[in-house]
């Protein structure tokens, strides 16, 4: 596929679907480096193509931040929390928790559709505190798990959200 693309007596948009074809191989192969070397080059050479979108949904998907934390059901009261975080391209990131106090009936509103974010946003909660985490960012576009903890919080019942980059998640 390579001698194709780089094959000079044609030209054609059809080598930048070929080159797409490249560059998801090296993904797959987590070669990202290599992956984006080839985004470069499509760009360079066939900076007016039709399927330059695709080549660039490519880069997208290897250069975006990607973080999901995955946390216990429920925790016993004053003991620590124990945090997994799978990540890409994520150096720090911040958590906000806050407690519900009175308003049980939006808990379980947000409860059955998490989904919704009319429904954290409606949830009367009071912030109760914002811890920040750093990661081993490797710069080399791979997703990497680490765990974590967060600080024993008293008996009550806690919603939280996640800030990277200045989003909330």
């Amino acid at each position: 596929l390579e001698k194709l693309v780089g094959d000079d007596s044609t030209k054609g948009d059809y080598k930048v679907l070929i080159a797409q074809g490249i560059i998801q191989e090296y993904q797959n192969k987590q070669e990202f480096t290599t992956a984006l070397s080839w985004v470069e080059k499509v760009k360079q050479v066939y900076p007016k193509s039709k399927f330059l979108d695709n080549i660039k949904n490519n880069e997208n998907a290897i250069k975006q931040p990607v973080l999901t934390i995955k946390f216990e059901p429920s925790t016993l009261a004053n003991q620590p929390i124990h945090i997994v975080a799978d990540y890409k391209n994520v150096s720090q990131f911040s958590l906000n928790i806050y407690e519900v106090k009175s308003d049980y009936q939006g808990f379980m509103k947000y409860i059955y559709r998490s989904w919704e974010k009319s429904n954290f946003t409606n949830l009367k909660k009071d912030l109760v505190r914002k811890e920040s985490y750093n990661l081993t960012d490797k710069k080399d576009y791979k997703t990497y798990k680490t765990s974590l903890e967060i600080a024993p919080l008293p008996s009550g019942i806690y919603v939280g959200e996640y800030v990277v980059e200045g989003n909330v998640q």
